[in-house]
């Protein structure tokens, strides 16, 4: 069985939060995010995306499975490759190694079947606030679609999420209070989770899909008041702020 990816690095330090990784860059996204820095694997295009056996992509994990804590998969979105996905993970875990996916979890069907064939040991996606503006879809149904993959990774108590909320220049405090508070009434009873909150960032080092979206590096009055609301909403919960380095 063929996959269709960018890519694999061997070994990572920042791909999932104080563990080695490998990773793995899965092709085509059903998202249009402006700010995504990975938009020709998103897009599919056929300079960086090639279809691969599984086989040669097990071989290289293989290689260095006693030096890494997980294999992580990214985009990309995984979940619309799931047959392909599926057997990949599970040939990783009968070589005994934990699974990161990193998903826009829009496809909640999809993440279920995963996580029903005990295939994922962590998850990391965003929590994009206001919806439409940050995933260039307008889709209604999208984000109901992103709630309904919250409240399924709830019911598996040994999975570890990664919430991480990207913050722009332009937030509207009443959408990101209302959205933010239907995502912690979802995970109401699940503890097994931690909090990621970032500035949407455009530089010289930064290749994004739209440089002209108008809404990148928020000032420090925006992300400071972002991070006042998080921290008020998930007492408790552990957050880092990441990226920050041009705020101070």
């Amino acid at each position: 069985m063929k996959i269709y990816m960018a890519g694999l690095k061997k070994l990572s330090l920042i791909d999932v939060k104080k563990n080695i990784s490998c990773v793995i860059w899965l092709c085509m996204c059903n998202l249009k995010c402006p700010y995504c820095h990975n938009y020709r694997i998103a897009d599919g295009d056929p300079k960086v995306c090639k279809w691969i056996d599984i086989d040669l992509i097990v071989n290289d994990i293989e290689e260095i499975k006693y030096f890494i804590d997980y294999v992580h998969i990214t985009g990309g979105e995984p979940l619309l490759q799931l047959e392909s996905l599926k057997n990949l993970l599970s040939i990783a875990k009968e070589r005994g190694l934990n699974i990161s996916i990193d998903t826009n979890a829009i496809l909640s069907r999809n993440l279920e079947v995963l996580l029903n064939h005990e295939l994922v040991d962590h998850i990391a996606t965003d929590i994009k606030i206001p919806f439409k503006l940050l995933t260039g879809v307008n889709n209604d149904e999208l984000w109901s679609n992103f709630l309904r993959s919250i409240e399924i990774i709830k019911t598996y108590d040994k999975v570890t999420l990664e919430l991480r909320i990207p913050i722009s220049k332009l937030n509207n405090f009443k959408t990101f209070k209302e959205n933010l508070n239907q995502v912690y009434q979802e995970l109401e009873g699940f503890n097994n989770y931690y909090i990621v909150i970032y500035p949407i960032l455009k530089n010289e080092y930064v290749q994004v899909r739209n440089p002209k979206w108008a809404y990148y590096n928020p000032s420090k009055k925006i992300f400071l008041k972002a991070l006042e609301v998080v921290r008020k909403l998930f007492h408790g919960v552990k957050i880092y702020e990441a990226h920050t380095g041009y705020l101070r």
